[in-house]
């Protein structure tokens, strides 16, 4: 690592890269010892106990996820994801995908209402990289929205591409904050308690740019409406 840190010629995204790899390591050793704990293995745990290790490993589940999706970020900027397009029922992937974010709207008692408006639903796509960009926009919508509430899911498309937005209502929104919301870094972004979150947008937008696509974003009255537009046509690949 040293050698790598004096090496003029290694930019520091590699070096962030090979520091994030590094890192994942021990988190998932922590994980794994955190829920031996959980299950009992070195003896009971009273409610008090019991709390603060779930806590704790909850943070470590942010903390691991943070660091993969740096380092997709990454490998992304770099040009080293390799991505296997194919026909996709991009309807039936955003239903699976806000079935298995349940229990975080169970925590906020939220409700996700899905609303398509599309005629053609399938796309040329890589499954599992746009499948990370669909679950990163419901999942950043689910962290900003405040308890209580609804989170609108709305899939249209057009002639030749097809959008995916999320919409609700969000207080102290600026313009400003909204314009950069897909970028790397968010000025006040934890004061909304979403720290992190601005990540999972922006490894969001460049598997919409591998795909050919752009994100966009809006003030609507009170509400906030933002996601991403890919082509439906193979011919654009």
């Amino acid at each position: 690592m040293q050698y790598v840190c004096e090496n003029e010629s290694v930019s520091m995204q590699k070096i962030i890269q090979i520091l994030t790899h590094d890192i994942k390591t021990p988190i998932i050793a922590q994980m794994r010892s955190l829920e031996l704990v959980l299950e009992g293995v070195f003896g009971a745990l009273n409610k008090e106990q019991s709390e603060i290790i779930m806590q704790t490993y909850e943070s470590s589940k942010f903390l691991y996820k943070m660091m993969c999706e740096l380092l997709m970020c990454c490998k992304y900027e770099n040009g080293e994801v390799e991505n296997i397009f194919q026909k996709l029922n991009f309807c039936a992937l955003v239903r699976k995908c806000i079935v298995e974010k349940s229990s975080d709207t169970s925590k906020k008692r939220l409700s996700i209402k899905f609303i398509s408006r599309v005629k053609s639903q399938t796309v040329y796509a890589d499954k599992k990289t746009m499948k990370i960009a669909v679950k990163n926009l419901i999942y950043d919508a689910i962290c900003r929205v405040k308890k209580n509430s609804e989170i609108n899911v709305i899939l249209q498309d057009s002639e030749k591409e097809l959008s995916l937005c999320v919409n609700y209502e969000c207080e102290n929104m600026s313009e400003e904050i909204l314009e950069q919301i897909f970028e790397k870094s968010v000025a006040g972004v934890a004061k909304y308690n979403t720290i992190g979150t601005d990540l999972n947008l922006s490894l969001c937008k460049e598997i919409v740019k591998v795909h050919r696509g752009h994100v966009f974003s809006s003030l609507e009255g009170g509400n906030i409406n933002y996601g991403f537009i890919v082509p439906l046509c193979k011919e654009n690949f």
